[in-house]
């Protein structure tokens, strides 16, 4: 029998602005299933607005509550709760509320890299752009055209993530100089 397990203090964290992620994959050598757990500080989310083309996603929430983010609209997930997301489906994960959230997230079937964000190709009016980490730099490529361009902020060149904005309907916000781009 091959069973593992760890305490999940144990795993050191990834801390990306407010949210701190802990991979447990690797060190429960599971193959099937993306496993990760997430501390979400208040007002911060774990990704910006995004779809798993081949990988559908699970977020149970173990304490506080989350808001899942869709381009069909937000849902709140309280602690207890658990939400479904099918593949290709676009979504993040956000903490509006006042106090902490805890989520741990499975994915399946593990290893997936065909991510999609809703931002619009300026060659052939694609609405939607594959993200491309080959060669070490975020890049955004148009399924449709194959145009290639580098996923950063025209102003400063800094990080950008596409995120809802209060109708609705998804942005471009550069998280250095805060910057908001329609992106559709």
């Amino acid at each position: 029998m091959d069973v593992r397990s760890t305490e999940i203090e144990s795993v050191d964290p990834n801390r990306v602005g407010g949210v701190e992620r802990r991979g447990l994959s690797d060190v429960l050598d599971a193959d099937a299933v993306t496993i990760n757990h997430y501390v979400i500080a208040p007002g911060d989310r774990i990704s910006g607005l995004h779809a798993h083309q081949n990988q559908e996603e699970v977020f149970l929430v173990l304490d506080g509550a989350v808001t899942l983010e869709t381009l069909d609209g937000t849902v709140v997930v309280d602690e207890g709760e658990v939400v479904r997301v099918a593949p290709g489906e676009f979504q993040s994960v956000t903490n509006p509320h006042g106090d902490p959230a805890t989520v741990l997230a499975l994915g399946a079937p593990r290893g997936q890299t065909d991510l999609r964000v809703p931002v619009g190709c300026p060659e052939c009016d694609a609405e939607v752009a594959a993200l491309d980490f080959t060669g070490g730099d975020e890049r955004l490529v148009c399924p449709g055209c194959g145009h290639d361009r580098e996923a950063a902020c025209p102003d400063c060149g800094g990080e950008l993530r596409a995120e809802l904005d209060g109708d609705g309907r998804p942005v471009s916000v550069c998280l250095s100089c805060g910057v908001r781009m329609r992106e559709r």
